[in-house]
């Protein structure tokens, strides 16, 4: 791949970036991300002297040993990425065959959260879309579709939502992703995405002498497990997952009493003022230990991503942080105040998810 999976921002996956590059990702779950990605793919590669040994029929015409070094690690990575980055989420159809291959789509087309351009796919008449089809609401997982679409013929079409002149750049809905898939699938960050979001999971503090009630507390009212993710939103109209606060609130509760005013009010505001300022305040701390993490600070990040003398990743990272950094000073400017409280030692353990 001549390319080297480049997505339209000129800017490969991070999956292929040099030690020093993902350094500049300090801070961000994405150094995280990428390095359980990279081992992930690094554990397939070694498994593949098994494959090989064991599918000998399949590799009939290659008798020998797996050709390691012209296959290697490095090589195997780069042709994981241009695959990654030729997978296109599919409106119309059903679960089985939501996701295709297009090999063209990343060099021709620019993916968009927010475009109503999109790619769809259509069976034959009377071919099986198996069993879990939903193709009825798979067009209202994301824009509304374009009237096109219903016309369009069995495969896999791209549907515009506009007229299109010859050379005009054309743009691709690429599903609800947030920023860090969008930078580790395609290599792209969107400034303006609706579905951007930062995960936490937060886990309930197993030394805590009401850990097994608050276990039953959290599945019995909220439906959630011990161990649960939420998310962070810095332009959604609601800060974070609905059942965030509730989930703190019970894994912040110092005896029975408050436990039980959690089971009757989990999602409403009559709780304890203590409670609730333990709830906040561990959600406080998390967000402003995250934010101290980074290296840079906000307006030196609008800076690089300003400065067109630096490297075109070094600006995208630049972009994405901040981000990072706005989604977590929101939280923390919404519970101002809460951070000074002093937490008790069954506090939950939150972190990036």
């Amino acid at each position: 791949d001549a390319r080297r999976p480049k997505g339209p921002e000129e800017v490969e996956s991070p999956l292929l970036w040099s030690d020093e590059e993902l350094a500049w990702l300090s801070g961000s779950p994405m150094q995280r991300i990428i390095e359980e990605r990279r081992a992930g793919i690094k554990q397939e590669y070694e498994e593949l002297d098994t494959i090989w040994y064991m599918a000998g029929s399949l590799f009939d015409k290659y008798p020998y040993d797996l050709p390691t070094q012209q296959f290697n690690f490095k090589t195997f990575l780069g042709a994981f990425a241009a695959v990654q980055s030729s997978v296109v989420h599919l409106q119309g159809v059903g679960t089985s065959r939501r996701f295709a291959l297009c090999p063209l789509a990343p060099p021709l087309a620019r993916w968009d959260p927010r475009s109503r351009a999109m790619m769809r796919g259509k069976c034959a008449p009377g071919a099986d879309d198996g069993v879990d089809s939903d193709a009825g609401d798979a067009p209202r997982r994301g824009p509304p579709p374009p009237p096109a679409m219903e016309c369009a013929a069995p495969g896999v079409s791209y549907i515009v939502d506009r007229e299109v002149k010859a050379g005009e750049p054309i743009s691709v809905w690429c599903g609800p992703q947030p920023n860090s898939k969008l930078l580790l699938n395609y290599g792209i960050v969107d400034d303006l995405n609706p579905h951007d979001r930062l995960a936490i999971c937060i886990q309930l503090n197993p030394d805590d002498p009401l850990f097994q009630a608050k276990r039953l507390a959290v599945q019995e009212e909220l439906g959630l497990g011990s161990s649960s993710e939420f998310q962070l939103f810095r332009d959604a109209s609601e800060p974070w997952s609905p059942t965030l606060l509730p989930f703190l609130r019970i894994a912040m509760s110092a005896d029975h009493g408050e436990l039980s005013a959690c089971y009757e009010n989990a999602a409403a505001d009559e709780i304890s003022e203590g409670n609730e300022r333990r709830a906040r305040a561990a959600l406080a701390r998390y967000a402003s230990s995250k934010l101290q993490a980074y290296p840079t600070t906000m307006l030196e990040d609008d800076d690089i991503a300003a400065d067109e003398s630096q490297p075109l990743k070094r600006r995208l990272v630049a972009r994405l942080v901040r981000i990072e950094k706005a989604t977590l000073s929101r939280v923390a400017s919404l519970i101002d105040g809460c951070d000074e409280v002093e937490l008790p030692e069954y506090t939950p353990r939150i972190n990036a998810a």
